[in-house]
């Protein structure tokens, strides 16, 4: 079809002269519905679609913000040429964004490669932090990257040193070595947030090292003291989010019970610490009250943060059942006024789609819900939350239903309307609500400017 209706077989026959005017517009037209029909026949075929128009009708949440992070404080903080040990994946990503070298090749296609996998995997066993430390020393690293993500028991064993493979049953959390490098003598902690921490290794132990447990606040103090002196503003959010991953996803609650009162004390009027504080004992501990009082105070730290006042707004809704809070609320930003915009005037679609839903059912004010609704579906139609509330203004009927194939097909080729939205790890997006692009790049100019500052 595509040779078909290419230009030199049309201009041959719908050639001037040749053929009535009519006849040659008549023909054009049916040719091009011939290709419309054509489009929409593969459209139907393509294995990667058949019911999936409404899956790829999405915008993405991408949990990168922690990632992107980290290039910059190890472009910002390390050596241009530090030799730095990581996981194959990271490598590849630092390999890309940062200036720094690293002992593992993120594509190993030698036996001599492979077998330096094996014995830098290590750091994933329960392997000393001193054989970690010497087996860096050996390809002269001085830094290590571990990922919080992968800082429990692996089900990925090692061929080499089977002597260090450790099971959950038969050792326990604090034996693997991503803990254990917390509190040995042999490294020093230098960053850490949600998703990944970065050690030094020293090159003597420290002789006048007194053993902590991971719990005790004076593990972590040299790298909190550094975090609050180098970043201020966002040190104390970055360590809550880190809290609530030692508390949700490695299950250590004393540990994060540490983290957290170390966050709450220097973040006691930073609305994205007490949102994410609240956030923690609402979703995590399951723990209403104490979750309210922390989302009062992050609304009231930061009125116009639009994912604060969503999150509020729904818990006062859903979980207070709160209705007097709720009209308050959403009646108090109807209209902007000269230090609060209107909920319209935020321009987040977050906020505006389920707004839109309260003030329709709640305060009953239709003229209003239409216009945030409106606003909503028009800005980012592939939104989680204007899918799941797209029956409630459209007669009770499914996205799907409503703009069919080809509406969904206009808004992903067409209007291009479909979003990104930068998220953290540990699944709350309020520390990158704000941040630009060109604050976190993942691209090569942090590494090829990093390496003219060294030139």
């Amino acid at each position: 079809a595509a040779i078909a209706f290419s230009p030199r077989p049309l201009e041959g026959l719908l050639e001037r002269g040749k053929l009535n005017k009519w006849i040659r517009y008549a023909i054009l037209a049916a040719l091009v519905v011939a290709q419309l029909l054509q489009m929409n026949f593969i459209w139907g075929k393509l294995p990667f679609v058949g019911d999936r128009g409404l899956q790829t009708h999405s915008d993405m949440v991408w949990p990168d913000g922690e990632r992107s992070e980290l290039y910059t404080w190890i472009t910002k903080s390390l050596p241009p040429h530090a030799t730095v040990v990581t996981s194959m994946p990271l490598s590849a990503e630092l390999r890309l964004n940062t200036p720094v070298r690293l002992t593992i090749h993120p594509q190993f296609e030698a036996k001599h490669l492979r077998d330096r996998v094996q014995e830098l995997y290590e750091f994933y066993m329960c392997t000393p932090p001193e054989r970690v430390a010497s087996s860096m020393a050996k390809y002269n690293a001085s830094y290590i990257v571990l990922e919080y993500k992968r800082c429990d028991f692996s089900p990925f064993l090692l061929d080499k040193h089977p002597e260090f493979n450790c099971g959950k049953g038969d050792h326990s959390w604090s034996e693997l070595f991503c803990p254990a490098a917390h509190v040995s003598p042999h490294f020093d902690l230098l960053f850490a947030n949600a998703g990944y921490a970065v050690f030094k290794r020293r090159e003597k132990p420290r002789s006048n090292f007194v053993s902590a447990d991971l719990q005790d606040l004076k593990t972590w103090e040299k790298m909190l003291n550094r975090c609050l002196k180098d970043d201020p503003d966002e040190c104390p959010g970055r360590i809550a989010e880190l809290a609530v991953v030692f508390g949700s996803k490695l299950r250590q609650p004393r540990v994060s019970e540490t983290l957290f009162d170390w966050a709450d004390l220097h973040g006691e009027h930073d609305a994205v610490v007490q949102f994410i504080i609240g956030h923690h004992w609402d979703y995590n501990l399951n723990n209403p009250a104490t979750a309210g009082r922390y989302y009062e105070k992050a609304q009231a730290a930061n009125p116009n943060s639009p994912l604060i006042f969503r999150e509020y707004l729904m818990f006062l809704e859903l979980v207070k059942k709160d209705n007097n809070k709720v009209r308050q609320l959403l009646s108090s930003r109807r209209s902007s006024s000269a230090s609060l915009p209107s909920v319209l005037d935020l321009k987040s679609v977050t906020l505006a789609c389920e707004a839109a839903v309260t003030a329709k059912d709640l305060l009953s004010d239709y003229q209003w819900s239409s216009q945030l609704w409106d606003f909503s579906k028009r800005e980012a139609p592939g939104h989680r939350c204007v899918k799941t509330n797209w029956p409630l203004f459209n007669n009770h009927e499914a996205m799907e239903v409503t703009l069919g194939q080809w509406g969904l097909f206009r808004n992903i080729f067409w209007e291009h309307s479909l979003q990104a939205e930068l998220a953290s790890m540990a699944q709350i997006g309020v520390r990158f609500e704000k941040y630009q692009p060109s604050l976190h790049n993942f691209s090569l100019q942090a590494s090829f400017s990093a390496r003219r500052k060294s030139s």
